[in-house]
């Protein structure tokens, strides 16, 4: 991988997760995390975990929370400091804190922002917060040398992961078009997704990419 940045990236563990066993899609309590992707250009984020302060949102899904800015400073980074915020969904529990990044380019897709406008979809005020201009595009995108946007959608109609292609080794930033490994490698989204059959083929692509490691949004 001659010629490649050196990139590292970091799980950040932001935040525990409990569905209301009422819910469709109840499921014992599961982590929320964000990825920070350390690059020579300046740090970029990956999701932003659930926000804080929603009733409705507390009340369906008991978040226990570890602090952003303390899992950022456990890789010497402040939240000042990232310049790019790539959104793989504008779910609750993935954009809930894109309100501190206004300084910043918050990346997501036209498709996801077009979804995003139906009810009960996400938490408005998280996914289009007040004063925060999002970065919309369409489909895959470079973002900076070796990292690049991969359109994924699936699990919603606009989720995209994350392609990174360091020196040392190539990742993917799955999110959550796959829940998990097991159901990454069955090729299948093996979650309460939006297009089950669109998630298949998104895998498919990630598969394509012949990744080293894969990283999840949830497990």
């Amino acid at each position: 991988m001659g010629g490649l940045p050196v990139i590292s990236v970091h799980r950040l563990h932001l935040t525990d997760v409990t569905p209301a066993p009422d819910l469709p899609w109840a499921r014992p309590t599961y982590p929320v995390f964000a990825f920070l992707v350390v690059h020579p250009d300046g740090p970029i984020l990956v999701d932003t975990g659930v926000g804080v302060g929603n009733a409705f949102i507390d009340e369906l899904y008991s978040p226990v929370h570890h602090g952003l800015d303390e899992a950022l400073a456990r890789h010497g980074v402040t939240a000042d400091r990232i310049a790019t915020v790539i959104t793989s969904h504008l779910h609750f529990d993935h954009c809930g804190q894109n309100d501190r990044f206004g300084h910043a380019r918050i990346v997501v897709q036209r498709a996801e922002v077009d979804a995003a406008q139906a009810a009960l979809y996400t938490v408005p005020e998280w996914a289009f917060p007040p004063g925060v201009d999002l970065s919309v595009i369409d489909g895959d995108e470079d973002i900076a040398d070796g990292v690049r946007v991969i359109a994924t959608p699936g699990h919603t109609p606009g989720h995209q992961s994350v392609l990174i292609e360091s020196a040392d080794a190539r990742t993917i930033v799955c999110c959550q078009a796959s829940w998990d490994l097991g159901s990454f490698d069955e090729r299948t989204l093996g979650d309460d997704g939006w297009d089950q059959a669109a998630g298949a083929a998104s895998v498919a692509k990630l598969h394509a990419l012949a990744p080293e490691r894969v990283l999840f949004s949830h497990n």
